[in-house]
């Protein structure tokens, strides 16, 4: 019944905007050559935009009152909330607090640019405001992600349609819907990755200095913000070159051709430079703190990059390469699977069809066991894949007028059921779940009540999330039941797990620290030590002092 209820909303809606038209004196049907011509609000482009615009608005307002907790990634999108929190109150950009590691508080991941303009537009509002102000900031960058895709594929002289197309295709996947409603980096990797593509593309187009520059600047930007996402698109753009080197096969460019590639790789190597800088930095501030050292870099290599025998693992390619990520980002693999049929079968399309199909499985095969445990990284492999069928989609149009004029509003409009089909099933209820009662915002609401403002936070059993610290505002030392007995001793000294900060309360949810024999004794020497003089309280199971 909800697909029903789609398709004739949107009935609706596009039979309005034919009726505007026709008031405003444009003729929304009209007969050339015998044949009908659909009015260009009924092609695929603007069908499109307007359902990816029409879903994104309400996912946006059905989000807007839940705390960021949906699906089971509440974890990251409140790691990135608190850095932007304690960013705005008193935090440095280049060793910005994320408070839940303890005392001196900073464990810089990512270059904090999403999270600094969330605390330049918020200021110090309450987290509230935070959540609001990181949705609709995300939501920003995916739409101009989407503007830089027709600005890429619009160089070079090439169709309108076909640059229409293939931007809003992208607003149409149902994974970058979701996620761009969220308090997330991803939009705003995607955004400086692209913008690196069209900087670089205009350079081969017009070889001025100003384009170079903005390629550079754009690089190390979504490098440092985060390059699991940037890592693709240099792909891309490498093998968009090599393209556009074997087509000179009477070497007419030769001089032209060795600037270009000279530049192309100075700048992708200065990103990396930029990178390799920031993240000894980081690590370095990581390291202060009482169990930094696990989620530096080289400790986090093995997690980050997986295993041979992941690659070669054929349920992780139909599984998740050819499975979860073309079902969330698509609506279903086979969209994927039809559309680069089309495309590897047209001589126009088929170089730009495998390059798409090279940049989406690319991230794949160097970050496996990140895309294996999250499903949000195929944010930017996404791009590639709606590409594609951007391309597919013009194919079929391209092939013979009276076809596609007649075929591509149909196509479109199943492109968009399929995809509305997913977001119904499988992410609204995520988004319509009562969060407000779950056991972190309870918690959040007791410590908010019952502690005095700037107070500290140990909490056991809650691994190393940061929903309880964000939302009740406060900076925590989490212990994880994984880190061994030498980081649990170090906590009995409260001046280097909190620094001259005032202790506020102990929570202890159920763990396993608890039963381990090699910690047991100094895990309860500590709940000895941080619950004396404090008064116990049960609250959504939890034991907390305070």
């Amino acid at each position: 019944m909800s697909v029903l209820r789609f398709v004739f909303a949107h009935y609706v809606f596009f039979e309005y905007i034919s009726m505007a038209a026709s008031i405003a004196g444009y003729n929304p049907c009209r007969e050339i050559g015998g044949a009908m011509k659909y009015s260009k609000f009924l092609t695929p482009g603007y069908l499109f935009m307007a359902y990816g615009l029409v879903v994104a608005g309400y996912l946006l307002a059905a989000s807007w009152s839940q705390p960021i907790l949906d699906s089971h990634h509440g974890f990251r999108q409140t790691q990135t909330a608190i850095s932007a929190y304690w960013l705005a109150r008193e935090g440095s950009t280049f060793a910005y607090q994320t408070p839940v590691l303890g005392y001196p508080w900073s464990i810089p991941f990512e270059f904090p640019l999403y999270q600094w303009l969330i605390a330049k537009i918020a200021g110090s509002a309450p987290v509230a405001v935070i959540d609001h102000v990181g949705r609709v900031l995300n939501l920003l960058f995916f739409l101009g992600s989407a503007v830089l895709v027709y600005l890429i594929a619009m160089l070079g002289g090439r169709d309108k349609k076909l640059a229409l197309i293939c931007a809003s295709t992208l607003l149409i996947s149902p994974l970058m819907l979701f996620w761009s409603r969220g308090v997330m980096i991803e939009s705003t990797a995607v955004f400086f990755s692209l913008a690196f593509v069209w900087a670089l593309a205009k350079y081969v187009e017009r070889p001025r200095l100003i384009w170079p520059l903005i390629a550079l600047a754009a690089a190390c930007i979504a490098a440092l913000v985060k390059i699991t996402t940037f890592f693709g698109f240099a792909i891309f753009a490498c093998g968009a070159l090599i393209i556009y080197f074997a087509q000179d096969t009477q070497f007419v460019r030769l001089k032209q051709n060795m600037k270009l590639a000279v530049v192309s790789g100075l700048i992708v190597a200065a990103s990396l430079i930029v990178l390799k800088l920031w993240l000894l930095q980081a690590d370095e501030l990581k390291s202060q703190t009482i169990w930094g050292t696990h989620i530096t870099s080289p400790y986090l290599n093995a997690f980050n990059f997986g295993t041979t025998a992941q690659r070669m693992d054929p349920a992780f390619w139909t599984g998740v390469v050819f499975g979860r990520s073309l079902q969330d980002g698509l609506g279903s693999p086979w969209v994927m699977l039809a559309a680069t049929i089309v495309v590897l079968a047209d001589r126009r399309s088929y170089q730009a069809g495998l390059l798409l199909m090279v940049a989406y499985l690319a991230p794949f095969l160097v970050f496996t066991n990140l895309h294996l445990v999250h499903d949000y990284y195929q944010y930017a492999n996404v791009v590639f894949a709606t590409s594609l069928l951007g391309l597919a989609v013009w194919v079929v149009m391209e092939k013979s007028s009276r076809f596609g004029q007649y075929f591509a509003p149909v196509l479109a409009l199943a492109l968009c059921i399929i995809s509305w089909s997913w977001v119904s099933e499988h992410y609204l209820p995520l988004i319509r779940e009562d969060m407000a009662a779950g056991r972190e915002m309870q918690l959040a609401k007791f410590i908010d009540g019952h502690t005095g403002e700037g107070s500290t936070l140990l909490i056991f059993g809650m691994d190393w999330a940061s929903t309880l610290p964000y939302y009740s505002s406060r900076k925590a030392l989490m212990m994880p039941d994984w880190l061994p007995a030498e980081e649990f001793k170090l906590v009995l000294d409260s001046g280097r797990a909190f620094g001259d900060a005032k202790f506020g309360a102990l929570i202890v949810c159920p763990n396993q620290s608890e039963k381990d024999p090699a910690k047991v004794d100094i895990y309860r020497a500590l709940i000895s030590r941080y619950s004396h003089g404090l008064s116990k309280t049960i609250v959504s199971g939890c034991d907390l002092y305070s």
